[in-house]
């Protein structure tokens, strides 16, 4: 699906999904980080997923200095949660898990550090998903790939 026809669903489904008579059509684009992320929360606002926006720019002190967090690094730029049921063998009871899948987005030349290798490492060891997307349809194609093995 391209970041066009995405936007056309978007907006059909927010009409749908809304009390406001006339809902704002969202501009998406993928050729910044922020952009993406704007699109990836929106996917996950349509499809029922979890979405959370990691700040990595560290915190201000009780002296006002800005200070970058030691213990966050290499962590992605957000984490998404889908929801997933399971009832087969359970006597009619059903258990609600979720997947875990890390993003990383890379725009343009950036690559992945060493200490983000060695995060995707342990998340992976977790049994957690991650991704790196530089684009929308690479999101879309590594999504779309770990939801059919749920």
């Amino acid at each position: 699906m391209t970041l066009k026809q995405f936007s056309d669903q978007y907006f059909e489904w927010k009409k749908a999904h809304t009390e406001m008579p006339y809902p704002k059509r969202d501009r998406f684009i993928d050729s910044t980080e922020k952009g993406l992320v704007l699109c990836i929360k929106a996917h996950c606002r349509q499809s029922g997923y979890g979405c959370s926006v990691y700040d990595s720019r560290g915190y201000q002190n009780k002296d006002g200095k800005w200070m970058m967090s030691k213990l966050d690094k290499g962590r992605g730029d957000c984490f998404i949660t889908i929801p997933v049921t399971c009832d087969e063998g359970l006597g009619g009871r059903t258990l609600y898990l979720s997947k875990m899948v890390w993003v990383e987005i890379k725009i343009g030349r950036d690559y992945q550090k060493d200490h983000q290798k060695k995060f995707e490492d342990e998340c992976l060891e977790r049994g957690e998903a991650y991704i790196l997307p530089k684009t929308w349809n690479d999101y879309y194609m590594m999504m779309n790939e770990i939801s059919m093995k749920l």
